[in-house]
């Protein structure tokens, strides 16, 4: 967050933070990659991207079906 930027603007960084959740839909500021305040008075919310999650294939034997595990993080 950018105090000075929040000062400017007159906004609390409760105020940001319900913004996140209500434009955002984001719980957790660290999860934001980017919040504009706009012209128009909104704040607009850029969520960051995930990583991609990491896929594993699990074969067990000749026969059996294969398990494929995808884990996030």
């Amino acid at each position: 967050m950018v105090e000075s930027g929040l000062r400017k603007h007159q906004i609390s960084q409760g105020d940001l933070e319900e913004a996140l959740r209500l434009n955002g839909r984001v719980a957790d500021p660290g999860q934001v990659q980017e919040a504009r305040f706009e012209r128009n008075g909104d704040i607009s919310v850029l969520e960051k991207k995930g990583k991609e999650p990491k896929v594993v294939e699990v074969q067990v034997r000749e026969g059996v079906q294969t398990i494929r595990i995808e884990i996030s993080g």
